[in-house]
C-alpha cells in the first residue's frame, strides 16, 4: 500500500472548542470567513461553528480570521451577537490583532484559538 502525504504550507490554525470539538482551518488561504452553515440563504462560511453551535447563537457571516505574515486578526462581521476576544467585545468591521491562545467568542459559541 502506497502512502501519499501533502506537503504542508504555512502555519497550521485551529479553533478548539470548549467542548474539546478541534475545527483546522485549510492551509492554502489567508482568509476565512466564520459563521453557521445556512444552505437556504447560501450562506457557506469557511469554517462552519453549526457542531458547535446547537442553540444558533452565532451569525451566518459572523467573523473573519485572516493572516498577514505571521500575524491573524479577527474581525467582526455582525453588529448584533457579538465576537470577542479575551472578553472584550471587537468593533464590527476592525482587524484586531490575536495570539495563540486567545479566548474567542462567536455569540455563545467559545473556541481557544492555536496558531
Amino acid at each position: 500500500m502506497t502512502q501519499r502525504y501533502q506537503a504542508f504550507a504555512g502555519p497550521m490554525l485551529m479553533l478548539i472548542a470548549d467542548n474539546g470539538v478541534a475545527i483546522t482551518l485549510s492551509s492554502g488561504q489567508n482568509a476565512w470567513v466564520i459563521g453557521r452553515l445556512d444552505p437556504v440563504s447560501n450562506s457557506l462560511p469557511d469554517v462552519d461553528l453549526t457542531p458547535v453551535d446547537p442553540e444558533y447563537t452565532s451569525s451566518r457571516r459572523h467573523a473573519q480570521l485572516s493572516l498577514n505574515g505571521d500575524q491573524a486578526y479577527l474581525t467582526s462581521l455582525t453588529r448584533t451577537n457579538w465576537t470577542k476576544v479575551n472578553g472584550q467585545r471587537l468593533i464590527a468591521d476592525q482587524p484586531t490583532p490575536i495570539q495563540s491562545g486567545d479566548r474567542l467568542e462567536f455569540g455563545k459559541v467559545a473556541v481557544t484559538f492555536r496558531q
